[in-house]
């Protein structure tokens, strides 16, 4: 075979092997396309103000972390909040990812010197790497997040483009093409800059890339390309400073005290703050517990139950300590003896990627397993170093040349073991109730845990036992408002006011200014229709919180009971734009804009209705009578009359509106049966004379018009009948 055709089948299966793991990985995370939003993923979205509007020229290199706001506009202008959109895009960035690995490390192994174990399996080692990271299972608890996902996966899918046209550059003999492939690389730079602050690990892993695999150790070679390094520093850099990304901004990040996040302390008591130095300490069990997820992934949960530590003579900071110690000299050693060593390597990935989260920079979350997503590729290429190593120990030690026959069987098994693994952990992320059982199974002293659980009950049906589980935060951490709101909401379901008072006093004092809090309390006095306390409240909700559209929704209900009806409209108007959609505020803004006599606004929502609910047909009757559209008012009074067959003003809409569409022996039926409340409806008996000539009765017509006109008591009805008798012709002597 010719070195052309060689080259072209090395690459056609390379394509293959890349798209085949890319199925395979789709395959098992295929399930999670249709799980529902978890913990913090909907609020986040929602609540960014811009969400409503796909501005991407607007975006474009405007702020930081652009990228992924734009991503998420697109997805809501497809999708709204319906999570599949969101859940797909994650996913196609992680396949994405995937695809850009194999072929980063199929070509970085390709410039290892000749003799190489892992050059001669170069397309072996790429598999593996690469379905490592695809698959294994400490990668759902980015994948599948779909709010750390839209950043932490754009940070690795640009980090991997970078490295890859870089590699290509370097590698590339034609000099337009090297020209092209450096400027495409700095683009793509810049454009990282866009997605998180943790990118600023970038320049450090282009060093790293060209030091281990393109220079492998050799100085010489390194600093020609050293002005080019420099370069990746200026551009993310200078990218970072123009997005208001700057040493200020790291300082003030760095030297910020925090306050705990409610029910989930990490100091010693809720009012003591998060410092940097408790945090700084604190990292090096951090840091052991990152690596043990990717040795020991049934540990895995999204919340721990891990507190910061006080004094650096703790002993889970002396330890821990020590054996980062230990691995630091070791990969020194390691270093002086290697300059190129692909173990330093992984440990250098591995730590300079995580160094900027669990390091001196103190946050309201100590351990959060989705931060290793770009850490990850250093410890499971080190896995894969391990995993081939010992392929090739067997082999030598058998002497039997044949089992490399086998080698990609052995690694098909690895990966098919890690996606059932990842599809096992991934039912975890399928319902709120699950995943907050499995948190509380993994940290059974987290109160958030226990609250967020106890509202998936709730949601659920199960009252009693939210009930008991609102209770067992409280017992985990006292000064924790939320479960008390909770508790105060299904009081006040039972019609328990003294209760639901008493834990939402116990709330106010903890000092929660929590707007479910403060809405809940609207309804308890707009229950009342102590209606002014209920619009302060309500008001109140929404400062807290501009984006609660339930809140805007009671607000409106609260004006419309008032009669303040364009006062409602606006509150309703706010509860559509922050997304709130239900039957129940359809209906009350048709039913106010109906009142206001916006017609043409009023139909539309009406249409979104159930038409059985409440007074629905009625309204949208009444409406498309006003519009002339009969045959729609029909339809809607009639269902409004079959509802209630004794209503006279029901059925003798339902009349006018048949009368209208020429359906008169159907509207004569009606009218008989509204005769004795003609003093409250005049005009009935010169309907049922029209009904009656349009239905060939007449004589009974004409007879029925004469005694009208010789009885009318009104002028009106006199004149009507008269130009009724010229209408249809009758003879009136």
């Amino acid at each position: 075979m010719s070195m052309t055709k060689t080259r072209n089948y090395k690459t056609g299966l390379k394509i293959l092997l890349a798209f085949v793991l890319s199925g395979v990985t789709f395959a098992f995370y295929y399930p999670s396309l249709w799980y529902g939003f978890v913990f913090d993923d909907l609020p986040t979205i929602i609540e960014y103000p811009h969400i409503r509007n796909f501005d991407p020229w607007g975006l474009f290199f405007s702020v930081s972390r652009w990228i992924s706001r734009l991503l998420n506009q697109f997805a809501y202008k497809h999708w709204k909040i319906d999570p599949f959109g969101y859940r797909i895009i994650n996913l196609s960035i992680h396949l994405l990812t995937g695809i850009l690995v194999f072929f980063f490390v199929s070509k970085i192994i390709e410039n290892l010197k000749e003799k190489s174990f892992l050059k001669q399996h170069g397309l072996l080692f790429s598999t593996l790497v690469t379905g490592l990271f695809l698959l294994h299972p400490v990668q759902t608890q980015t994948v599948t997040y779909i709010t750390q996902m839209m950043l932490e996966g754009l940070v690795v899918f640009f980090t991997f483009a970078v490295l890859l046209t870089f590699v290509y550059a370097v590698k590339a003999s034609n000099l337009g093409t090297k020209v092209s492939l450096y400027v495409l690389s700095f683009v793509l730079t810049a454009f990282a800059a866009g997605t998180k602050e943790i990118i600023i690990a970038l320049p450090f892993l282009v060093v790293f890339v060209d030091w281990f695999f393109l220079a492998q150790g050799d100085w010489q070679s390194f600093k020609q390309r050293l002005p080019l390094h420099g370069l990746y520093f200026v551009v993310l850099f200078g990218t970072l400073m123009s997005l208001g990304i700057g040493t200020k901004y790291a300082a003030s990040v760095a030297g910020a005290e925090l306050h705990n996040n409610r029910g989930n302390i990490l100091t010693g008591s809720a009012h003591e703050p998060i410092t940097m130095g408790t945090y700084f300490i604190s990292q090096f069990k951090v840091l052991l517990h990152y690596i043990s997820i990717f040795f020991y992934p049934p540990k895995l949960s999204f919340d721990y139950d891990v507190k910061l530590a006080k004094s650096i003579f703790q002993f889970n900071v002396i330890v821990p300590f020590l054996m980062l110690l230990l691995l630091l000299f070791s990969t020194i050693y390691m270093f002086i003896r290697d300059k190129s060593n692909l173990i330093v390597f992984s440990i250098c990935w591995f730590f300079t990627s995580l160094l900027p989260r669990a390091s001196i920079f103190p946050s309201t979350e100590l351990i959060c397993d989705y931060k290793t997503y770009l850490p990850s590729f250093g410890i499971l290429f080190f896995i894969a170093l391990i995993i081939m190593y010992v392929i090739k120990f067997i082999s030598e030690l058998t002497n039997i040349k044949t089992i490399a026959r086998y080698n990609m069987g052995i690694i098909s098994l690895v990966i098919l073991l890690l996606g059932f693994s990842t599809s096992a952990r991934n039912i975890v992320w399928s319902s709120e109730l699950l995943f907050w059982k499995d948190v509380i199974e993994k940290a059974p002293k987290k109160a958030r845990a226990y609250n967020n659980y106890a509202t998936a009950l709730w949601e659920g049906g199960d009252v009693h036992a939210a009930e008991d589980n609102f209770y067992k935060a409280i017992d985990c951490d006292n000064v924790y408002g939320e479960p008390h709101i909770n508790l105060a909401a299904i009081f006040q379901a039972r019609g328990d006011k003294e209760k639901a008072m008493g834990h939402y006093k116990r709330a106010l004092d903890i000092g929660e200014g929590h707007p479910q809090l403060f809405h809940n309390l609207g309804l308890l006095h707009l229950t009342n229709k102590t209606y002014t306390p209920a619009e302060m409240c309500f008001k109140e909700a929404i400062n807290l919180r501009p984006t609660y559209s339930r809140a805007y929704a009671s607000l409106g209900r609260t004006y419309h009971l008032q009669n303040k009806f364009k006062e409602a409209i606006v509150a309703y108007e706010n509860a559509f734009k922050h997304d709130l959609h239900d039957q129940d505020v359809y209906y009350l803004y048709a039913a106010a804009q109906h009142a206001v006599n916006n017609i043409d606004k009023a139909i539309p929502y009406f249409e979104r209705v159930n038409k059985n609910y409440l007074n629905t047909a009625f309204l949208l009757g009444s409406c498309y009578y006003m519009k002339y559209k009969y045959a729609n008012a029909a339809k809607n009074f009639k269902i409004a009359y079959e509802k209630d067959q004794k209503n006279i003003v029901l059925r003798y809409n339902y009349a006018q509106s048949l009368l209208n569409t020429n359906k008169y022996k159907e509207a004569l039926a009606l009218y008989k049966q509204c005769k004795e409340q003609s003093a409250n409806f005049p005009y009935i008996p010169l309907h049922v004379v029209k009904c009656l000539h349009k239905t060939g009765q007449h004589k009974q017509a004409q007879k029925e018009l004469v005694s009208i006109i010789q009885t009318a008591k009104q002028k009106e009805i006199y004149e009507a009948a008269k130009n009724l008798g010229k209408e249809l012709n009758i003879v009136l002597t």
